[in-house]
Formats: structure tokens, C-alpha cells, sequence
């Protein structure tokens, strides 16, 4: 091969925007395979070597590009390109006969090869033979050289020159070197300034990573990398004749048809109605000139398409055609420099050009596909191959991002869509289907038929059966008591009678503010004993909110402990203790329980400020109880805990699941669910082996060295982090994880998934199975089933949906009469949800605004609404914080005036009004919220002022003690400093945070640490003097505390070389004490 030189002289040419991407695309240790384009061809026939090569030296003689040499040159900035030079292609002729998987394994071989580039090769073309007549020619080129569509006019080219099909004279093909030479003076013209205008204007504000329509199947811990898979669509011949004739009668190429398709189908399995896509565009097609010429004419488009979902798709089309126009005319002028952050976008569509397959100069040539070509450069791309009869979908994807199924689901949805368009072209964007008729039945498969229960036995009769059959089996066991079942049941029906006595009878209901105790649950079955219903309420909230819940509901008696009860002697409800019971000389009614007879009564949080009562009655409570012990194996289960709040359903799958299945059910105090030490040994101690918790919580509990877990773990409440499974799966490989979903209304909750321990991601928000005799749906804006990977939300129905609420106009805004089946009401649950390809449900927050914060459902509306009854407080807003232990953010506008001592009082009042959990851990006073252009507020902006104004300016430690205690309170509450007198809970701290805190501590110092110390101490100053009031030995703790700072300061080397120094003095002193 001849050299060629390139100087000042001959300085040969840049490279174009597009070379450079590919260049830069590269690995940094490429190999062959990467970095150079191939085409692999089998010939069948009487193949004559010398002949082939006599038409690749024609080629190469009419496209000297074909073999160009990179190199820098003096006086230039970057690489530059020029052909070599050669006469003769450089075709290697293997003529000696070899298996397929010989050839198979040197193909292999010359792929791996590392490519340098300037020094490697550019082009490799290897003839093997395979039998007396069957050849295969392998071909690279390097991809700075040829595009796709160059290979495929490269082998059109040889088979006619080889079959002597000469070009005419004024027919020969134009050269990349013509086109470069061009190109070079087009983009100084007259015109380049308003050709960059059109592209900045075009992509203002595009980002690739905000604005790309990301689909939900993509993997967000894989690699970025460019599609190396694809699969593959045929349309039949009548559909395609069937667009053909559509694209006609719209005014528009099919390739347009086609691709404004597939953006259709990205914004709507996205959410997106503006999106940054790229068009993979050949000018080729624009340059008659250049139609047959072989190099680098692809170019990759950024596209902002606009997809409003009230516009037909007809008249979209035409603004996409006119858009695509003003492309092609400013293509020449697109250079990333113009917008970087919309240069590469990751989704992209290409028109696609057909192998030159078939028979030509008495041979049979045959492209195959066993030489993996990448797409460039895109992590998903539509291609369409067109030809007159048919027409060939490839939708190629990263599969580091994709898996082959999500993949085969889009391009199935892209063939509905076709079909939709088809049938009403001028439909809106949003009315044109996804989903097929068996798709839709594939995702509503998830929801079991109903099945009558095989025990018809309400709760409370199954338990008073077990008082029967095995009255002296351990049934419930707290801190100060344990009964059997027998003696439960005569607990019951004592407590009963004394109910009875005070006037409870069928249909009263039962408020019980107890703290969780046996006490507790004997108080609920007796409620139940008489036909009458409970209302739990937590004896931590205001009163006056536990007084709005007992005038809402109506509640016949308040059942209380000491502690409490005379803060109710002024009240205008009849409240008592156990003990007041009187018995009634009457006897107990037989227990004659009804499927419509209310169980238990509880508020959720509302949005108009006012909490709403849901009233479960005990069919659905049964349905829920059967279900959930079959779906979680609670039958297996002997010693179960009962740990969670009693103001919220999450306990009662521990609740009843134990006393259904005859197990024990251990209470667990408040001390032990605040506590890691004590947490884990109530696990050892009662051996606990299935428990309900919400995951933060036990998240907290967990970070103790005496850490355990049961072998059955319920977690439900609000999402779930990775971390915490990772944690479960190094503390017990064997646990058994459900992950459990569902809202109040539907009765605990209508959902589960096994979580595996080694999962991905994704897995810890699935939910994959429907419990019995429920129906769970995924539906759009217009009440049809999601299609998947589309986001809509969850709305329940089945045997579990509760009665309603107690106020009859709540039920309008949440109860819809189902679009199955008009005889049955859905549940709008609010929830986010999208289908996935296994026809999993994935969760995605919440519609409106309500979120969950340490299991209990949370309106922000409410607590917006109790900030602005305060006459001191002009405007509020309430964010949730970045993560879940973080809690509740929210900033107030004073009124003109009142903005001293402001956030102390609004505290004081949101204390006094609601419970902790819906109390926001930080305040925020603000002069006037940010707003965006469209005058609606700046959450996102706001989100950033509490980063900044949570940077502590407060007095900074003094000592190491305080230095320490200060820079672990600082981590929990996610600021970067905490000023030492700064109180842990005013800025944002609450009990979760206070059980992790306290491990800390234990960890950090080595001392032991009740999490009381931090509740009556809660700054850090007066926490370490409180610390030092209880050290054995003064000084003790600040000496270790130094210690602790020395060793974080350290390099992870130095760390290494003193844990080696410690670990040959014990090794020393070993040695002399042997």
C-alpha cells in the first residue's frame, strides 16, 4: 500500500462533526470489532477470485477514500484524513477449503485485535473458502471512513462491476473527497450565521438527560453504551400497502409516517410532551451528486419534537414534516459545539437500506448477520427498512439498559400504534392505542378470579373457636402479661360485659386510646364480642385531634389508660379505663358476626384539612386475612410480633394473621421498637419469626452490632430502599421478604412480592401478586388499562374494598363505578404505577399530593391548611425533604408584620393540632415564593433554599466530644454542619433518626446510651454534658472521641498500616505469653 503524505502542502482534510463523534465514541483500548464497520457475505456460485479483486481495485479507483490514513499535521488542529494513495484493494484470498467454524474462530480472532488509531489498518477484507462453490467475504471498514449505507453501496458496486455492468461516463459516482472539499466552504458561507441561529433557537434548553422520553424498562445500573442488540418486526404486505396509500393521502413520505410513529409512542410511554430525539439522516439522499458515493454522510440530528396530546395526528405530522425540511436544509451547519447538551441524544430513528442480497454475475451473494454491527450511536434506535413490497421494524437497544422482552414489548407496541393510525389518522395523540386486545387481557391476568373462602368463618368466631379446640396454647403476650386462648376469650368476654354495661352494643363504636398492649387487643375483640366496631387512636397525638375523631365517628365509649384519662374528664365524651368497667348481670348475646358488621373505624389523613374515617367492615377484613396468610405463609409462623402503631392498618397483617392461624402474638413496647439493643433482643427472646414493619424504621433498628431478624419479614408503608435489603441479605440469608402494598381503603393491602435478597434495583418497588378475590388495574387518564411501561395509576376493587368513608361526600371523589363491570366501584388510590413487561406492577409516587412518611398516609394539602388558619401565616407550601428519614419541609410567608418569633409559634400550633409525624421537621420563614413563568411556584427552587438554609451557621464545637456528636447528628439530618446549640428536632430529627443516633453513639464511644438522654438533651452541647455526668472515668469519653476524629482523618493507607502495627503487637504479645 502506497503512503501518502500530509503536510502545509498537503494538509488533506478535516474531519467532519460526525467522524469526530465516532472517533470519540471509541473505547480507550479499541479492537478491531469497535472500531471498524463490517459486512460479512456469503457467495454461492463459481466464484473467480482474481475477478473480485479486479472489481474492488475498480471501487477503490473510483472511491480512493475507501483507504484513507489519519494523521495530525503541523499547523493543524486535530486529525486530519487523506487517501493513501493505493491502486490495488488490499483483499486477502484464503483459496484452501475450511470448516465454518475454522473461519468462524480467525474472524474472531481478527476482531479482537487491538485498533490504534492513525497506525491500525483501516480497511480489512479476507475472501475464505467453505466449499468448491461457497465462499464468504468478510469486509471491514474503519466507521471514520464508511457509514452503514457505504458498505451495503460498496458490495452493490462490486457485484455489478464483477457481473461488467460498467457505469457510464457521466454516471460516475461523486467521492467523499469532493464531498469533504465541499462541505469545507459550505459551512463559511453567507449563510452560516443563520444556519447556527436555527440550530441554538431550535435546541434552547434541551438537555439530553431531562429531555430524552427514557423508558421505563430501562435499567438505571447498567452502563451507557450503544446499542448492541435488536430485534426485529415484519410488517404483511397489506399493512404496508395500507401506509403506503395513507402516506399518500397525508402529503407525506412514509419514512415520515413511520417516524413521527415512533416518537408518538416514546412521549406516550414517557409522559413527555416535548422530547429530544435524534433523526440518523443521510444527506445522500439530498445530493443526487453523491447518491453512490462511499464515506461518512450520515449525520445524527438532534430533534425537538413537540407532542401535544390534544393535537390529530395528521396535523402533527405536517408540523414534523416541515421541521424535518428545515433540518435537511441547515444539515450541513449542525456541529455539537452549537448546543453540547442536546448533542447526543439517546433515542434516535433511521431509514434503513436493504443488503444487496440476491443473484448477480451468476452468483448467489448473501449479507449475513453473524458480524455484530453496532447502531451509532444510540442506546435505542428505530430502524425501518423499506423496499416495495416490504417493510422490516428494527428496534436495536443497549442491553445494558434493555432487556430482549422490554425491547420485543416496544416494537410490539409500535405495530398497535401503526394499526391505530391506520384506523383514524386524525385521531389525537393521546386517543391513539398502544395496547392490543390480548395485550390488555396479558396485564389483567394478574387479578385471580374470585373464589368463595373455604372456612366462611368471620374473625372473631375463628378466634373464639381456638379458645374452644385449644384453649391452653400461648395466644398473646406482652411486657406485663400472657394468656392462652382460653384465657383470652374469658378476658374478651369480661371486658364485654363491662362494654355492655356502659351501653355498647351492635353497630356502636369503640374508641380506644391505649398505648400497644394486650390490653389493647383484648379491648378490640371485645368491641367485636358485642357486634360493635373499634376506632384506635394514638395516645402520642393532640387531643384535640384524637376529640375531631371521636365526634366524626360518633363513638358510643372512649376506653383510655390512667395515664391519660384525666385529660378527658372535661371533654363531652364518656371516657373510662378498663378497670372502671362495671360487669352486667346480663349475659353476653351468642357472637352471631355479620359480613356487612363494621370492624374497626380509621382516619387517614385529608386534603381539605379534615381527616376522612374509613369504615372496613369484617367480610373484607376476613377476605384480607385469608388471603394474605396464604400469600405470606403465615401459617407457618408460630411466635409473631406486633410492633407497629395501632392508629394505622399496617400491623394488622401481624395483628390477625397470628390470632387467625392460632400463633402467639407478642406485643412489643414502645421502648423496644425505639431501640436497636433492646429491639433485637424482643426478636431473640419471644423467637420472633414474622414481623411487619416499615422500612425505614427498621432500617434504624438495624444499625446495632447486636442486629437480627426474623424468618419472615412483611415491609410495607412506603418504598423500599436497596441498601436495607442488602443489609437483611448480610444479616440473614434465609429471610423470607414481602414487600406489602395497599391503601387503608382496601383493607391493609391488596398486593405482595417476594423480594429476592440479591435483586436488582427495581425489584424492591414491584409487586407481582394480587391477593384473592382483589383487582388491582393500572389505568390512563380515560380509564383504559395502561399499556406497558406507560404511567398511570393504580385503582383497586374486590372483595376488600372497604364500605366507604364516614362522610358520604369523600366517597364521591375517591369511589368510581368500574369500567369492568358497572356493578362494582374502584378505589382511585392516587398511587403511580406502570405495567411492566412480566406484567409486574411497578410503583412511581403518588398523583396528588400525599405521601407516606414512616407508614402513615400523608395529605400535605392538611397540613397546608392548618398552617394558613394561623392569622400570623400569609402563604404556605409543605415539600417531603430528599429521603424519607428527612421527613416533612415547610416554608411560610408571614403576614405583613408578624414575622418575629413566626416559625416558634407555628411550631407550637402544628404540635398542638397534629400528630408528630405530620408536624415538618424543618420550617422555613421566606418574604415571597420563587416562582416559574408560568407563575406557579418553584418547588424545585425552593428544594435548593432549605439545602442552603440548612447549612448552620450556629456556635461550632468545642471539643472533640461535641465535634463528634455534632458531625453524626449533621450526617442523619443529611445537613453539611450542626450548630452545637442548635435542638436535634427542630432541625428535622424525630425517633427514627433518635434510634440510629443512640447506635452511634454506643458504636462511636463505646458507652451506654438510653434513647431517653437524647430526647431530654437534644442539642449537642447539652448531650455531651450529659454524656460526661455519667462517665466512669472523667475524660474518658473525650479521650476516645479524639481517638474516633484521628482515625476518620486518616488515609485509607494509614488506616491499613495501623490495623497491620496492632495486629503484630497482639501477634507479639501472643507470642510471649506462649
Amino acid at each position: 500500500m502506497n503512503e501518502v503524505t500530509m503536510d502545509a502542502h498537503n494538509p488533506g482534510f478535516a474531519l467532519t462533526p460526525e467522524q469526530q463523534r465516532t472517533l470519540e465514541q471509541l473505547p480507550g483500548t479499541a479492537t478491531c470489532g469497535q472500531a471498524l464497520r463490517w459486512l460479512d457475505v456469503v457467495i454461492d456460485g463459481d466464484l473467480d477470485p482474481q475477478r473480485l479483486q479486479v472489481a474492488f481495485d475498480t471501487q477503490l479507483a473510483q472511491q480512493p477514500m475507501l483507504l484513507a490514513r489519519l494523521a495530525k499535521v503541523p499547523g493543524f488542529h486535530g486529525l486530519r484524513q487523506a487517501a493513501v494513495g493505493a491502486t490495488r484493494f488490499p483483499l486477502t484470498v484464503q483459496s484452501g477449503e475450511q470448516r465454518a467454524e475454522e473461519v468462524q474462530a480467525q474472524i474472531q480472532e481478527s476482531m479482537g485485535r487491538a485498533f490504534v488509531v492513525g497506525e491500525s489498518e483501516s480497511v480489512q477484507a479476507v475472501l475464505y473458502r467453505l466449499a468448491p462453490r461457497q465462499w464468504r467475504l468478510v469486509l471491514g471498514i474503519a466507521r471514520s471512513s464508511a457509514d452503514a449505507q457505504s458498505l451495503n453501496l460498496l458490495l452493490e458496486h462490486i457485484q455489478q462491476t464483477y457481473a461488467g455492468v460498467q457505469a457510464e461516463e457521466d454516471e460516475a459516482p461523486g467521492e467523499f473527497a469532493q464531498y469533504l472539499e465541499w462541505r469545507s466552504e459550505v459551512v463559511l458561507d453567507e449563510d452560516a450565521a443563520s444556519a447556527r441561529a436555527y440550530w441554538r433557537q431550535h435546541l434552547q434548553g434541551m438537555q439530553a438527560d431531562i429531555a430524552t422520553p427514557w423508558l421505563a424498562a430501562r435499567s438505571t445500573s447498567g452502563e451507557t453504551g450503544a446499542a448492541d442488540s435488536h430485534v426485529s418486526l415484519s410488517l404483511e404486505p397489506a399493512q404496508r400497502e395500507a401506509l403506503h396509500n395513507l402516506a399518500e393521502q397525508l402529503g407525506q413520505p412514509l419514512a415520515t409516517v413511520l417516524q413521527g410513529a415512533w416518537w408518538v409512542l416514546l412521549g406516550r410511554l414517557s409522559g413527555l410532551e416535548q422530547a429530544l430525539v435524534g433523526v440518523r439522516h443521510d444527506c445522500r439522499d439530498d445530493y443526487e451528486y453523491f447518491a453512490n458515493a462511499v464515506g461518512v454522510f450520515e449525520k445524527t440530528l438532534p430533534l425537538c419534537v413537540s407532542l401535544p396530546a390534544t393535537a390529530s395526528f395528521s396535523e402533527w405530522l405536517d408540523e414534523l414534516a416541515a421541521r424535518l425540511e428545515a433540518h435537511r436544509t441547515w444539515q450541513e451547519y449542525w456541529a455539537p459545539d452549537l448546543a453540547p447538551e442536546a448533542a447526543g441524544p439517546a433515542y434516535g430513528f433511521t431509514l434503513g437500506q436493504a443488503s444487496a442480497s440476491g443473484n448477480s454475475g451468476g452468483l448467489n451473494w448473501a449479507a449475513s448477520e453473524s458480524v455484530h454491527v453496532p447502531a451509532d450511536p444510540f442506546e435505542l434506535l428505530m430502524q425501518v427498512q423499506l423496499n416495495e413490497r416490504h417493510a422490516t421494524l428494527n428496534l436495536h437497544y443497549a442491553s445494558s439498559r434493555y432487556s430482549s422482552a422490554s425491547a420485543n414489548a416496544v416494537l410490539e407496541q409500535y405495530g398497535v400504534l401503526l394499526a391505530s393510525i391506520l384506523a383514524a389518522p386524525h385521531r389525537a395523540l393521546a386517543q391513539l392505542s398502544l395496547l392490543s386486545r390480548a395485550q390488555e387481557q396479558r396485564l389483567l391476568a394478574i387479578n385471580p378470579p374470585m373464589q368463595a373462602l373455604a372456612d366462611g368463618r368471620y374473625l372473631p368466631q375463628r378466634i373464639a373457636d381456638l379458645a374452644t379446640h385449644t384453649p391452653d396454647a400461648i395466644a398473646l403476650t406482652d411486657a406485663h402479661l400472657q394468656l392462652s386462648y382460653g384465657q383470652l376469650q374469658a378476658r374478651v368476654d369480661s371486658m364485654a360485659l363491662g362494654l355492655k354495661h356502659q351501653g355498647v352494643g351492635a353497630g356502636s363504636i369503640v374508641a380506644l386510646a391505649l398505648p400497644r398492649s394486650a390490653e389493647l387487643v383484648i379491648a378490640m375483640l371485645a368491641s367485636w364480642r358485642l357486634g360493635a366496631a373499634y376506632l384506635p387512636l394514638d395516645v402520642q397525638w393532640p387531643q384535640a385531634r384524637q376529640a375531631l375523631m371521636l365526634e366524626q365517628a360518633g363513638a358510643a365509649l372512649l376506653l383510655t389508660d390512667a395515664a391519660h384519662l384525666p385529660a378527658w374528664q372535661d371533654q363531652p365524651y364518656k371516657a373510662l379505663t378498663a378497670a372502671q368497667l362495671s360487669q352486667s348481670p346480663a349475659p353476653l348475646p351468642a357472637l352471631a358476626t355479620q359480613g356487612h358488621d363494621i370492624a374497626y373505624v380509621l382516619f387517614t389523613s385529608g386534603s381539605t384539612g379534615v381527616p376522612k374515617g374509613v369504615v372496613i367492615e369484617h367480610r373484607q377484613l376476613r377476605n384480607y386475612t385469608a388471603q394474605a396468610s396464604q400469600a405470606l405463609g403465615l401459617a407457618q409462623c408460630k411466635n409473631v410480633g406486633f410492633s407497629s402503631t395501632v392508629a394505622a392498618d399496617l400491623g394488622n397483617t401481624t395483628l390477625f394473621g397470628g390470632l387467625f392461624n392460632g400463633a402467639t402474638l407478642h406485643v412489643a413496647s414502645d421502648e423496644q421498637m425505639q431501640d436497636g439493643a433492646l429491639f433485637a433482643q424482643y426478636l431473640q427472646q419471644q423467637q420472633i419469626d414474622c414481623l411487619k414493619i416499615v422500612p425505614s424504621h427498621l432500617a434504624a433498628l438495624l444499625d446495632s452490632e447486636q442486629a437480627t431478624l426474623p424468618r419472615t419479614l412483611v415491609l410495607g408503608g412506603e418504598p423500599i430502599a436497596a441498601p436495607l435489603i442488602e443489609r437483611i441479605a448480610r444479616l440473614r440469608s434465609d429471610c423470607r421478604v414481602f414487600n406489602h402494598y395497599g391503601p387503608t381503603e382496601a383493607t391493609v393491602g391488596v398486593m405482595i412480592h417476594p423480594l429476592s435478597l440479591h435483586g436488582a434495583v427495581d425489584d424492591c418497588s414491584a409487586l407481582t401478586q394480587v391477593l384473592g378475590n382483589n383487582q388491582v388495574y393500572v389505568l390512563d387518564a380515560d380509564l383504559r388499562v395502561a399499556p406497558v411501561g406507560m404511567l398511570g395509576e393504580v385503582y383497586l376493587g374486590g372483595a376488600q374494598l372497604c364500605r366507604g368513608y364516614l362522610n358520604a361526600q369523600a366517597d364521591e371523589q375517591a369511589f368510581i363505578q368500574s369500567p369492568f363491570d358497572p356493578a362494582q366501584r374502584l378505589y382511585r388510590s392516587g398511587d403511580l404505577a406502570r405495567y411492566r413487561v412480566d406484567g409486574a406492577i411497578q410503583l412511581h409516587g403518588r398523583r396528588d399530593q400525599q405521601v407516606k412518611v414512616r407508614g402513615f398516609r400523608i395529605e400535605l394539602a392538611e397540613i397546608e391548611a392548618e398552617l394558613l388558619r394561623l392569622p400570623q401565616v400569609a402563604e404556605a407550601l409543605v415539600l417531603p425533604a430528599a429521603s424519607t428519614e428527612q421527613g416533612l419541609l415547610a416554608f411560610v410567608v408571614a403576614q405583613q408584620g408578624l414575622s418575629a418569633g413566626l416559625l416558634d409559634v407555628v411550631r407550637a400550633e402544628l404540635s398542638a393540632r397534629l400528630p408528630s409525624v405530620m408536624v415538618p421537621q424543618r420550617l422555613q420563614l421566606i418574604e415571597q415564593f420563587p416562582r416559574l413563568a408560568n407563575g406557579k411556584i418553584d418547588r424545585k427552587a425552593l428544594q435548593q433554599w432549605a439545602d442552603v438554609a440548612a447549612d448552620d451557621q450556629d456556635a461550632a464545637p468545642r471539643d472533640a466530644l461535641e465535634q463528634l456528636l455534632a458531625a453524626r447528628m449533621a450526617q442523619l439530618l443529611g445537613l453539611e454542619r450542626l450548630g452545637i446549640d442548635r435542638d436535634f428536632f427542630a432541625a428535622g430529627g424525630h425517633s427514627l433518626l433518635v434510634i440510629k443516633l443512640v447506635a452511634g453513639i454506643r458504636k462511636l464511644l463505646q458507652c451506654d446510651i438510653h434513647p431517653g438522654l437524647v430526647f431530654d438533651h437534644p442539642t449537642v452541647a447539652s448531650l455531651a454534658l450529659a454524656l460526661r455526668a455519667v462517665e466512669s472515668s472523667p475524660g474518658q469519653l473525650e479521650k476516645i472521641a479524639q481517638v474516633r476524629l484521628r482515625m476518620d482523618a486518616m488515609s485509607p493507607e494509614e488506616k491499613a498500616l495501623l490495623t497491620e502495627q496492632a495486629r503484630q503487637m497482639q501477634a507479639a504479645k501472643a507470642a510471649q505469653g506462649s
